[in-house]
C-alpha cells in the first residue's frame, strides 16, 4: 500500500492506493476510452499520437469528465478541509480543480508503473 501527502492551494490531502485499487484505476482509464482506441487495442495494435490526433474535442471533455472524478474517488483517504463530507461528496463538491488534476497524475503514474513492471516480470 502507497500513502501519498499532496499540498496544493493551502489544502492537504493523503491518497491510498495499492494493488486493488490500481486495478480499479487501470480499469477505469481502459472502459472510458473512446472506440476508435479500444478498437486499435483489442486488435493488438499500440495506440499512436497519431491515433490521439483523430479524437474529437468533445470526446476528450467526456473521458476526463468520466475518468477524473473517478480515480480522485477511488484513492483520496483525508483532506484538511473534508469536514464530513465523504469522499465523493468532497470530490464533486468541494475539492480544487489543480488538487483533483494533481491526483489524477499521479494515480496515472502509478498505473503506469505497475504496468511496466508487469512487463518486466513477464520477459523475466
Amino acid at each position: 500500500m502507497t500513502v501519498e501527502t499532496i499540498e496544493r492551494d493551502g489544502v492537504t490531502v493523503r491518497i491510498m492506493y495499492g494493488m486493488g485499487r490500481l486495478l480499479r484505476a487501470r480499469y477505469i482509464l481502459h472502459s472510458n476510452l473512446p472506440d476508435s482506441l479500444k478498437r486499435i487495442q483489442a486488435a493488438g495494435g499500440k495506440v499512436e499520437e497519431s491515433d490521439m490526433d483523430q479524437i474529437s474535442p468533445e470526446e476528450i471533455l467526456r473521458y476526463n469528465a468520466e475518468v477524473m472524478p473517478q480515480l480522485a474517488k477511488l484513492v483520496l483517504q483525508s483532506a484538511s478541509d473534508q469536514g464530513q463530507m465523504t469522499a465523493d461528496e468532497y470530490v464533486d463538491s468541494a475539492i480544487s480543480e489543480s488538487l483533483g488534476t494533481e491526483i489524477v497524475l499521479r494515480v496515472k503514474a502509478a498505473v503506469a508503473g505497475s504496468l511496466l513492471d508487469d512487463k518486466k516480470k513477464l520477459t523475466s
